[in-house]
């Protein structure tokens, strides 16, 4: 009698377990959908680490939407690690798939590479909202990465690095960011980044150091 009662205790414990890790799966897949109807997509990442150290995960582990979580917040490393944690299952799946090519063309700065990934197909229709929000951080990086890198680029690399055909993107280069198109050469000059105050002020501090440097170098010369 005491056998069998120690039996149903350990079975009612197992099932009670078995139902808060089914149900902590659940909402962690309601949780990512909740976030992407109201187009929070900054939490989604932190909102899953949460409940991954809660109450772990299994085959059912949103993990396309907890990569492409930290993804969108730019946390490249972050987002491959999230990548390695899971189980084969997990990494077996088209999305994650898709998800960690995204990743690995962010992480290695191949922007068209992030942009074909995201354009592959292998989305639900569910997760797309985050997909998309994703592509248009990564096309802002580019931009601000060219906008630092270039003083001049072709219209073709512009183009592919922000995901858009040729018209569009000279639409939006020259009409929004007031890049001016060379269209004997196909190539963009970029129009510089106005410095803040603290640049504008650190960069005349260096002109006036510039200055006496050279004044005291001639100075030193004529005695």
């Amino acid at each position: 009698m005491i056998e069998h009662l120690k039996s149903g205790l350990s079975f009612s414990a197992t099932l009670r377990k078995s139902h808060h890790f089914v149900w902590g799966v659940t909402m962690a897949s309601a949780r990512v959908a909740e976030l992407l109807n109201s187009g929070s997509f900054a939490d989604v990442a932190r909102e899953l680490d949460a409940l991954e150290l809660e109450q772990g995960v299994d085959r059912q582990w949103p993990w396309a939407a907890h990569v492409l979580g930290h993804l969108s917040n730019n946390d490249l490393q972050l987002a491959r690690i999230t990548h390695e944690r899971a189980p084969e299952s997990g990494k077996a799946l088209d999305e994650t798939k898709a998800a960690l090519a995204m990743v690995t063309c962010a992480i290695a700065r191949d922007f068209p590479g992030v942009h074909q990934a995201a354009a592959s197909g292998a989305w639900s229709s569910s997760l797309q909202p985050l997909v998309t929000h994703v592509a248009s951080t990564q096309k802002q990086r580019a931009l601000d990465l060219m906008k630092r890198a270039y003083t001049t680029v072709e219209v073709e690399v512009a183009s592919r690095n922000l995901g858009m055909n040729a018209s569009d993107a000279v639409n939006e280069l020259t009409n929004t960011h007031g890049w001016t198109l060379n269209n004997e050469k196909n190539m963009f000059t970029v129009k510089l980044p106005t410095p803040s105050l603290r640049q504008h002020d650190a960069m005349e501090a260096l002109r006036r150091l510039t200055e006496h440097a050279v004044a005291m170098d001639a100075g030193s010369g004529a005695a």
